[in-house]
């Protein structure tokens, strides 16, 4: 964590994220790792609950890496994520919502019914990456925006901006949305060279 400090904000999240997936595999013991002692913290609400920069990359590599904390529904996701507040909520429920299943489409269809304070963080767990080579179904992700409540939108096309354009190499135009769609597709699309943090 020290060395991914010092990389700054735009690097350290992304950073942290291999130490937290080394850390979270070696509690298995997996990948040729040594399980730590006895005493090593098991609990993703105390070892996440520290910097700033590293909350999000804490609990995504938690969820991607302890393959036995099931996830198959929104209710899931609010029993995994019950009593967290703040970003140490935002962190688990993005966490939690990669592991909805791999379409991105079903994905944001299940954040959207999570509670309106839950479903941006939600919709950071989507895996729009498997979307790179389909053009069409890359705009029906983001026109999907427009079925969520007026406040969870902006946040929805924002970072769906954004990650269609890291994953097209900024070729997925903004433009083919409408109004509020196109502002806040662009504004987040600008956001490509910071950090992504819940993302794969």
């Amino acid at each position: 964590m020290a060395a991914c400090r010092r990389l700054g904000p735009n690097e350290a999240p992304d950073c942290a994220q291999g130490a937290f997936h080394d850390y979270w595999i070696s509690l298995r013991g997996a990948d040729g790792t040594t399980r730590p002692g006895p005493r090593a913290d098991t609990s993703p609400r105390s070892v996440c609950n520290g910097h700033l920069w590293f909350v999000r990359p804490c609990w995504y590599r938690y969820f991607v890496e302890q393959t036995k904390v099931a996830i198959n529904s929104p209710a899931d996701v609010l029993r995994a994520c019950r009593g967290l507040r703040r970003l140490q909520r935002s962190g688990c429920v993005g966490g939690a919502a990669l592991q909805l299943g791999g379409d991105p489409l079903a994905q944001a269809r299940l954040c959207a019914q999570l509670p309106a304070r839950d479903v941006a963080s939600c919709l950071r767990g989507a895996q729009v990456q498997v979307l790179a080579r389909e053009p069409r179904r890359q705009l029906k992700l983001i026109r999907g925006c427009a079925l969520l409540r007026p406040g969870e939108r902006p946040d929805c096309y924002a970072w769906y901006g954004r990650t269609l354009a890291v994953v097209t190499d900024r070729r997925f135009d903004c433009g083919r949305l409408a109004g509020l769609g196109r502002l806040a597709c662009r504004a987040g699309a600008r956001q490509t060279d910071e950090a992504l943090v819940t993302f794969s």
